[in-house]
């Protein structure tokens, strides 16, 4: 079980590092080439790829498969998703807040003036 929790919390970072959107290749040599994998393998690798996403509110979707060097070998791309928490910066949030409070405060002038003229 630790193994997968290290699988999910590299998923997690994959994606957060991503901008919400990881890629799995499954059957790829170091070099990128289509060494491929055997269909088990590679089901039970998507079995617990699919686990680590759900477990962290991901989707798994297939992007491509390629046949690998040998007959009956694959290889798979996979793309992860998560929708990401909009991060604000605190600088950003406390000056769109003073432009929100000048609004407020001008429009309360406004009706002030034209409530005080009738």
């Amino acid at each position: 079980m630790a193994k997968v929790d290290r699988r999910l919390t590299q998923m997690s970072y994959r994606i957060s590092s991503g901008n919400g959107e990881a890629f799995y290749e499954v059957g790829i040599m170091d070099d990128g080439q289509p060494l491929g994998i055997e269909p088990q393998q590679i089901f039970e690798t998507l079995l617990v790829l699919f686990h680590i996403a759900e477990k962290i509110g991901a989707t798994l979707s297939f992007v491509l498969a390629r046949l690998g060097q040998e007959d009956g070998l694959y290889s798979i791309k996979l793309r992860v998703t998560r929708p990401q928490e909009e991060y604000i910066d605190p600088e950003i949030a406390s000056f769109v807040s003073s432009l929100e409070y000048l609004k407020d405060k001008r429009i309360s002038y406004r009706n002030n003036q034209f409530g005080s003229s009738s």
